[in-house]
C-alpha cells in the first residue's frame, strides 16, 4: 500500500497517466479499499500504527477502519459485491479465503461457482 506506489511514481520518464493506471498516488486515501483490505485481514490497527504515524497519512478514517470488526467487514463486503457487483469475483474469492471469512462469505462464493481449494 506504500512501497509499490512510492516505486511506481518515481520513475520520471512515466507519464502522470500512465502512473494512475499502474496504481494510484496515494492508495491509502481511499476508503474502499482500506475497508476492503480490513476485511481481508491485510490491514489493522497494528498496520495503522506503523504506516500512519507521518502527520500527512495520519487521519480520522484510517483509523476508525482499523478499528472497525474485520469478521463483520468481510461479510458486508461479500454481500455488497453479491447483490451490487457480481463480477467481482476476484475479490470475493479473498475475502472468501482470508482468515476473516465467516459461512456467510463463504456461502456466497459457492453461490457464484467460486472454488475455495
Amino acid at each position: 500500500m506504500f512501497k509499490w506506489p512510492s516505486l511506481i511514481w518515481s520513475f520520471d520518464g512515466l507519464s502522470d497517466t500512465a502512473k494512475m493506471r499502474v496504481v494510484a498516488r496515494e492508495p491509502w486515501r481511499q476508503w474502499r479499499r482500506l475497508t476492503y483490505y480490513r476485511a481481508i485481514a491485510a490491514y489493522s490497527y497494528a498496520g495503522y500504527r506503523k504506516f500512519f504515524t507521518d502527520e500527512a497519512r495520519r487521519g480520522l478514517l484510517p483509523l476508525v477502519i482499523s478499528l472497525l470488526p474485520a469478521v463483520a467487514l468481510n461479510d458486508l463486503t461479500a454481500l455488497y459485491w453479491f447483490q451490487i457487483s457480481r463480477h467481482a469475483r476476484a475479490g470475493i474469492y479473498h475475502l472468501a479465503r482470508s482468515r476473516n471469512a465467516s459461512g456467510l462469505t463463504r456461502l456466497i462464493a459457492r453461490r457464484l461457482g467460486i472454488p475455495l481449494l
